[in-house]
């Protein structure tokens, strides 16, 4: 380990040129929370990012999902919205994405409203669920004349 005169700390290296830079064959940061625990959200662990006053701008979680006795967790991505640090991303442990949704049950589960800058393709049944659907374009395909 070496504490260089910039006060960067290496790990593996003679010269770091960040903070703390680990170099490594297999440079792994390991983060370790031993509260035993298994609550929903619990066992968290977080890298937060503060800004120069000390306040958190975002922050990554790993925390554990369900209460059962299990290794399953979730990633968490929270963003300050200018008051507070708010979940932004979930990625569940069976694989599901939710955005501003922090229990999705689907691969992609979005709250609220989306916006698509290019086309967007369904490979499979598109289900509706509205009083009014609306479509702004100049052409309109129907292939399947049965609905």
């Amino acid at each position: 380990m070496t504490v260089a005169e910039t006060g960067n700390v290496g790990i593996g290296t003679t010269t770091p040129s960040t903070l703390l830079e680990l170099s490594s064959n297999e440079p792994y940061l390991t983060l370790t929370n031993t509260t035993e625990e298994n609550t929903d959200g619990g066992a968290e662990t977080k890298i937060i990012f503060n800004n120069y006053s000390d306040t958190s701008l975002a922050q990554i979680q790993a925390s554990h999902d369900g209460t059962s006795v299990d290794t399953k967790g979730d990633l968490i991505f929270s963003t300050n919205d200018g008051t507070s640090v708010n979940e932004a991303l979930r990625i569940d442990s069976s694989g599901n994405i939710g955005i501003n949704k922090t229990d999705p049950s689907y691969k992609l589960h979005l709250d609220g409203n989306s916006f698509f800058d290019g086309d967007v393709t369904i490979s499979g049944t598109a289900i509706f669920n509205g009083e009014t659907t609306i479509v702004n374009s100049t052409e309109l395909e129907v292939t399947d004349k049965n609905i």
